[in-house]
């Protein structure tokens, strides 16, 4: 081997055309018209299955409903949020004018002792969550600080052993 310095080939260098082929070439074969076509089709289509998720109801196999356990945790779309808002709208208007009893002064002192608490877990979670992501950062620093120095070196042993150089020298 020389000691002339080779360069070492990236392998994405010879896969990134491709990618930029085939990512034109989709963008060619699906123009926004197409895509808007495609996405309405299926609103349309799946119109009703929507509605009954956003209400927090799933169709049965024997087209009767059950309420969805997981509603609220997936399934967001742009369909959902617009149908969400107009719900909205609806229902606070029936709030409104819903009459709703009178709590007893034990019922309030419960809800407040209760929201308290909420309040203080949430608190006391989001702290530790925080805490958590601030030391784990932390230690990203301090670990890349120190082994950034064995790695320019490991790097520059490796360079040699390819290059075909006795680093014993």
């Amino acid at each position: 081997m020389t000691n002339e310095s080779k360069e070492i080939e990236n392998p994405l260098d010879s896969v990134l055309p491709i990618i930029n082929d085939a990512i034109r070439e989709w963008h060619r074969n699906n123009p926004p018209k197409t895509i808007k076509a495609q996405v309405t089709k299926e609103l349309d289509k799946n119109q009703k299955e929507i509605l009954l998720k956003l209400l927090g109801f799933n169709n049965r196999w024997n087209s009767s409903y059950e309420v969805d356990h997981c509603n609220g945790r997936s399934g967001n779309s742009a369909a959902g949020d617009a149908i969400k808002n107009v719900l909205a709208i609806e229902i606070d208007k029936w709030l409104k004018q819903a009459e709703f009893p009178k709590l007893t002064k034990k019922e309030e002192s419960d809800i407040l002792i209760s929201m308290r608490k909420t309040y203080v877990d949430r608190f006391k979670q989001k702290t530790r969550q925080y805490i958590e992501i601030k030391a784990e950062n932390d230690a990203i620093d301090i670990i890349s600080k120190v082994t950034q120095s064995f790695n320019v070196d490991k790097y520059g042993e490796l360079m040699q052993l390819i290059a075909g150089e006795d680093s014993d020298k």
